[in-house]
């Protein structure tokens, strides 16, 4: 758990720095990221809960006008040469981006022994895996037909590119 909040930790900071605020040191990112996290976990996971019901419209709305506006420039052909290479290059490729955001998962069952409605938790926990799978191969999707596969590949945040 300490490795994957390491590592969530440092993308958040990385991107900040380079994309968002270049000026500002990763130490004070890194400093208001934590101070964040301690205070929600102070409150406690209910309140994380509330505040993720929140946001989340926050983060589907744009999501959403993101891949519509970006209709017009994708190109179906940007697709091809399909599988070029081997499958088993492929599966060694992917293996890194496929475990690192599920990773996240197995934390989040750790706490719904916990829960009261146990059935209800299942179910919404197959939900978010399904919503969050699909979000993320709908963006690369997205990244590819739109910029192609060489300028998606080049640049560390090519969905921020493409919101750009």
């Amino acid at each position: 758990m300490f490795i994957q909040s390491t590592f969530s930790l440092r993308d958040i900071s990385t991107f900040m720095t380079t994309q968002i605020v270049p000026e500002t040191l990763p130490t004070w990112i890194h400093a208001l990221v934590i101070l964040a996290v301690i205070y929600g976990g102070y409150l406690g996971i209910e309140v994380i809960a509330r505040t993720a019901e929140i946001f989340l419209p926050w983060i589907v709305v744009p999501f959403l006008l993101l891949i519509s506006l970006n209709i017009p420039q994708m190109k179906i052909d940007r697709l091809y040469p399909f599988f070029e290479f081997h499958m088993d290059d492929l599966v060694l490729g992917t293996t890194y981006f496929l475990g690192n955001p599920f990773m996240e998962l197995v934390f989040v069952l750790m706490i719904t022994p916990h829960i009261k409605d146990g059935k209800k938790v299942k179910r919404m926990f197959v939900i978010g895996t399904v919503a969050s799978g699909l979000t993320i191969t709908i963006a690369v999707a997205a990244c590819i037909l739109a910029l192609g596969a060489n300028i998606a590949s080049m640049h560390s945040y090519p969905v921020y590119l493409l919101g750009k």
